[in-house]
């Protein structure tokens, strides 16, 4: 969903890293599309506020095609490994720009708790890049793919196996990533408001750069 908020500010919103059906190819072709699109209606702004408050996941994959939109050149964004096993190299991954449309203006990139796994990956992406700052509440915390187990009754189960670290080699799992400017989307005694003030404060920070 995207559109435009007061004081030439874009606003882009994406609830979860996959959904548009088919195999991974296929999800990141279309959410490489639809951002291609939003992207294109949004390139007169003077800002963006982004956000993935309420993003529940999906692939790494798809997050990497979008990242790759607001790139200003290739970035380390994360390593992964396996848990506790020593005999295996962390895996990097690398976002480079995408070769049709991008936003290089500033980025205000709004999370919550309710931002979590594939959504924090996108997260990690997105903080290498100097003109996105990351704003809200902490992310949830679980950012490990699921090692699916199945057991003999039918029932399957996964286990949290693998240990993400930013650029910087620190790990976020169980904590979160902490924003960079704090605004309060869903406090503990929630309102029916708060997330509408929070968008509106963001969307004010956004106006003033």
């Amino acid at each position: 969903v995207w559109g435009r908020l007061p004081g030439g500010v874009g606003y882009l919103a994406v609830t979860a890293m996959a959904g548009a059906g088919g195999n991974e190819d296929e999800q990141r072709a279309a959410a490489g599309r639809a951002l291609d699109a939003a992207l294109a209606d949004l390139k007169d702004t003077r800002a963006l506020v982004f956000d993935i408050a309420h993003n529940l996941g999906g692939l790494d994959m798809v997050s990497a095609e979008i990242a790759a939109r607001f790139a200003d050149r290739e970035r380390l964004a994360y390593t992964k490994h396996p848990y506790a096993d020593t005999r295996v190299q962390p895996q990097p991954l690398r976002i480079a720009p995408a070769a049709t449309a991008r936003y290089l203006k500033p980025v205000y990139l709004l999370t919550s708790e309710f931002t979590c796994s594939a959504g924090e990956t996108f997260t990690l992406m997105m903080r290498t890049f100097p003109h996105v700052v990351q704003v809200g509440q902490p992310t949830q915390g679980i950012f490990s793919d699921g090692l699916a187990k199945f057991l003999p009754n039918g029932w399957t189960f996964s286990l949290s196996n693998e240990i993400y670290r930013d650029a910087r080699g620190e790990s976020f799992e169980a904590r979160g990533l902490p924003p960079d400017r704090y605004a309060s989307v869903y406090p503990a005694q929630e309102s029916a408001n708060s997330y509408g003030r929070a968008l509106r404060r963001v969307a004010q920070w956004a106006a003033q750069r």
